[in-house]
């Protein structure tokens, strides 16, 4: 029809083109010198158009808005697939791309056994079923599943253009048959009750499943450890999920369906607990760490996810007291008392100290001295201390307070608590004896007055002169 079309303006043209350059001298191709002829295309009309790819495999995800394959069935983990010796059925969904195509004949053109699926309607809109029951012994013995390959053909049968009526699209469909659609199922999981240190040597963590379908199968069943998501609208967990690094699988005992998943589990940092409001409290011990166990069956199907969590402690641990004597109540004034108590970490990782010893114990009275040191040069967790005191002498029992500021870092962490100890310090006579009393003092004579002194002096003055007369006039 175009060759016939190109002819017939070819023809108009060309008588055109004379009837117009009758009796003119020019020449008649002069005005269209400048015309090439056209390039060849490989651009194809709509009625040279196949209809357009439809079907894709059933293990591949479909992002497409005429494509679709959807399961329907107790399997539906698993696209495409079909229980041996048991009837199912594949749903799948076929829409036209071209709107011109407005049903399709459906026709199961291929499959590689002679039983083979069969195609029902549905009520629902360019939605189709592929029927089928397979047969028993299809599997190969060994085999936990078959793939077999069923080839579809889509025929346009109404169309409101007639050069697309007739037009067919063949596609292939992974149709798998199982021996059975069980799931496996987690067992047991090792106990994370006493929790995990920061910063710890890595423990040993087992995770327990049995899965029915590898008792015949060459695979093995998988585990997955998925990631906790926090919401601010819970109490504040750490994911956990990189925590854990698998080292192992083994069957257990004899068993030929339970597998054992070894792991180790270490926790080299953690983030800094939260509150609600999402604020961090570097005073936290611990925090709460989760994460999710799902095992994957030898034939795809998936076990129920679950959930763990434990207490997560911080290598950096608020330190604790021991005091040696918790009967000392009182202690003499005037004389040495020494108090001993131990300082540690709360774990072995931490280094305890206590800073500034002599302006901490300065509000004590009397002599005072505080020394510490490690119990051991490789153990700087728990230190050993004592407080030598001798109280000032008083006469009234007085109380004072022992307080100790003491840190345990470990790394950057640092977590400090004080500690308060009462004592009464009373009064001692055979270390603080009574003053001796002292002597009384000499009377002192008492002062004559003046006038009376004077004629004390005076009287005495003549017999004095007299007695002088009298002894010149002899």
């Amino acid at each position: 029809m175009k060759t016939n079309l190109t002819k017939t303006l070819l023809m108009l043209s060309a008588g055109t083109l004379l009837a117009s350059c009758m009796g003119q001298s020019s020449d008649p191709m002069e005005k269209y010198s400048t015309l090439r002829s056209g390039e060849p295309t490989t651009e194809q009309s709509e009625s040279q158009k196949y209809v357009p790819p439809v079907f894709t495999s059933a293990t591949v995800p479909v992002g497409s808005e005429f494509a679709d394959l959807k399961l329907q069935g107790t399997n539906e983990v698993n696209n495409a697939n079909f229980l041996e010796g048991k009837e199912g059925v594949l749903y799948f969904k076929l829409t036209a791309k071209s709107p011109k195509i407005t049903k399709f004949k459906m026709d199961v053109a291929d499959f590689p056994i002679s039983s083979r699926p069969g195609l029902i309607a549905t009520q629902y809109p360019n939605v189709h079923g592929l029927k089928w029951t397979p047969p028993m012994g299809v599997i190969p013995k060994g085999q936990p599943s078959i793939a077999f390959k069923l080839k579809l053909q889509a025929t346009a049968i109404e169309t409101t253009d007639a050069n697309l009526k007739g037009m067919m699209q063949e596609s292939l469909i992974d149709v798998v048959v199982v021996r059975d659609n069980t799931v496996p199922v987690i067992l047991g999981k090792s106990s994370l009750a006493a929790g995990v240190d920061e910063g710890a040597a890595a423990i040993k963590y087992t995770i327990d499943v049995e899965d029915k379908a590898s008792a015949l199968s060459p695979r093995i069943p998988e585990v997955r450890i998925g990631r906790y998501v926090y919401s601010n609208t819970e109490a504040f967990r750490v994911d956990g999920s990189n925590y854990l690094k698998l080292t192992d699988t083994t069957r257990v005992g004899s068993s030929k369906t339970v597998w054992r998943f070894h792991f180790d589990l270490k926790i080299d940092e953690l983030p800094l607990d939260r509150d609600r409001r999402g604020i961090e409290n570097p005073q936290s011990p611990a925090v709460d760490v989760c994460f999710h166990v799902v095992i994957d069956s030898v034939i795809g199907t998936q076990s129920v996810q679950e959930q763990v969590c434990y207490k997560a402690r911080y290598a950096a641990q608020p330190p604790v007291i021991q005091w040696e004597n918790d009967a000392l109540k009182e202690i003499k004034a005037g004389a040495p008392t020494v108090i001993k108590f131990k300082v540690a970490s709360g774990n072995s990782l931490g280094q305890v100290s206590i800073k500034n010893m002599a302006s901490q114990i300065a509000s004590l009275t009397g002599k005072k001295d505080l020394i510490c040191s490690p119990e051991s040069a490789n153990n700087l967790s728990l230190q050993l201390c004592e407080l030598t005191w001798s109280p000032t002498c008083l006469k009234a029992p007085l109380t004072k307070k022992v307080s100790l500021k003491v840190d345990s870092a470990t790394g950057k962490k640092v977590k400090s608590e004080t500690f308060t100890r009462e004592f009464v310090v009373v009064p001692d006579e055979t270390n603080c004896p009574a003053p001796a009393p002292k002597p009384a003092a000499a009377a002192k004579p008492v002062a004559k007055p003046k006038a009376e002194a004077k004629a004390s002096i005076e009287a005495a003055k003549p017999t004095a002169q007299l007695s002088t007369e009298t002894g010149a006039a002899q």
